[in-house]
């Protein structure tokens, strides 16, 4: 789904409780829907108001989707007609590509909610993430060859990208966790790898 989709969608969503939407509040709650869309790059925690300005003003109001009065953003009854197709499309193919998770998949994903390196990392995110928790996190071992490594790293994204798609309890918080567990695996990697060479 393209920039400006995403955009009218979240006006969409927005013009249900009032209409019309500040615009900034639309830059907002666009970046905090899809942050990873609609983030800096260099600072992803904060929105590209450039890039979405660019979008409302020369996508949704240029192919009519809405309009602008005083910094107020007004949909219009085609964009909703538009909106509401991309819906009905989103539903349909989320459906078509959801993959349940197998018996197996499923205990593995519950041993990754009942770590304790990841209880402690949802009390408080910015915990230091030690050796010991990447370790358990893929249940391996600092004799654990590479290839075995990379294919539990392969089959742990695929279960949490499968708990993704099917809106599992903690998903989010999983993978932000997942994305620094992998931080710190990769700096033992490379330090095994220089004290090898």
């Amino acid at each position: 789904m393209s920039q400006t989709e995403l955009i009218l969608l979240t006006l969409y969503e927005l013009s249900k409780r009032e209409n019309p939407v500040s615009y900034e509040k639309l830059v907002v709650t666009t970046f905090e829907k899809y942050p990873d869309i609609f983030g800096l790059k260099e600072y992803p925690q904060y929105p590209d108001s450039f890039s979405i300005n660019r979008r409302i003003y020369l996508d949704l109001k240029k192919l009519g989707y809405c309009q602008f009065k005083k910094k107020k953003v007004y949909i219009s009854s085609y964009g909703k007609e538009v909106a509401e197709q991309l819906k009905i499309n989103l539903l349909t193919k989320t459906n078509k590509n959801k993959k349940n998770l197998t018996n197996m998949e499923k205990k593995q994903y519950e041993y990754l909610l009942n770590l304790k390196g990841f209880n402690l990392f949802i009390d408080d995110s910015n915990i230091r993430i030690l050796d010991i928790d990447a370790y358990e996190f893929y249940s391996i071992t600092v004799r654990t060859p590479k290839k075995e490594i990379a294919r539990k790293k392969m089959i742990t994204k695929s279960i949490i990208s499968k708990a993704k798609n099917n809106s599992l309890t903690m998903v989010d918080k999983l993978i932000e966790y997942k994305s620094k567990i992998d931080k710190v695996l990769e700096g033992l990697i490379n330090e095994y790898n220089t004290a090898t060479n």
